[in-house]
């Protein structure tokens, strides 16, 4: 392997490495941005339900559990329709 080929596979790999400490960043920030949102819509004041187009209810925040008097892992993931 000459001495520019090393230099080459050299930036192409400094290159991924960037890529990926911005992926990293990006994923980190989403996840932290996730989070905040949950906390707010989970000590919302309000009911919120996510149900999907086949009637399965994926979430229910805190209010609509108190609604319901049933715990969360009984409401979600059952189909009602």
């Amino acid at each position: 392997m000459d001495k520019n080929q090393n230099k080459n596979y050299q930036e192409v790999i400094n290159s991924l490495e960037n890529q990926l400490n911005e992926l990293k960043k990006e994923l980190a920030d989403t996840k932290q941005n996730e989070r905040e949102f949950r906390k707010i819509v989970d000590d919302a004041n309000a009911y919120i339900i996510k149900i999907f187009e086949d009637y399965t209810i994926d979430y229910v925040n805190k209010q609509a559990i108190a609604l319901f008097k049933n715990d969360l892992e009984f409401i979600t993931g059952n189909k009602y329709s």
